[in-house]
């Protein structure tokens, strides 16, 4: 009985061995690259942004069907600061007017592009609403329990160009 039992337990130690810890070194690789290929997009797009001085409806549609390959599910979330400067009686005072996701797809709804100024400041994130298959796989074989939304990437800058 004793020798039944040892067999039995050492068979289901090399299978965790031989198949779910290497599914689950896969999937964390998985995610990896995810991040890194969302790194790389995010990064594209942006630069994109900041070199033309101009985010068109096209270009974010494209930027959102590269996110929609992946197997977790993304959003995005935009900023862009604008600096006033205003000179009063003795000194200058320097103000940020800030414009977020909502107000810069409604331009782009109504106009098709988005115009930046030079030395305006753009900047993306990345946020997760979903886990990927990556984090599932892991979750499930770690017992993680639970998913925590949160930026996954982000990337931004200072416009060089501007299109008026």
């Amino acid at each position: 009985m004793n020798d039944t039992f040892g067999k039995i337990l050492s068979i289901w130690i090399g299978c965790v061995l031989l198949f779910l810890l290497p599914i689950s070194f896969y999937a964390g690789e998985q995610d990896r690259m995810e991040k890194l290929y969302l790194l790389t997009e995010t990064s594209y797009f942006v630069d994109s942004v900041r070199n033309t001085g101009i985010l068109t409806t096209a270009a974010l549609e494209q930027f959102e069907k590269k996110l929609s390959l992946l197997s977790g599910l993304y959003q995005i979330e935009m900023e862009h600061a604008s600096s006033i400067y205003t000179k009063p009686q003795k000194e200058y005072t320097i103000q940020l007017d800030c414009y977020y996701t909502k107000q810069i797809l409604e331009q782009l709804k109504t106009t098709g592009e988005y115009r930046f100024f030079q030395g305006d400041f753009f900047k993306v994130s990345i946020v997760e609403r979903k886990n990927g298959f990556g984090k599932r796989i892991q979750n499930l074989f770690l017992g993680n329990e639970g998913f925590s939304e949160g930026v996954v990437t982000y990337y931004g800058g200072m416009i060089r160009c501007e299109m008026e």
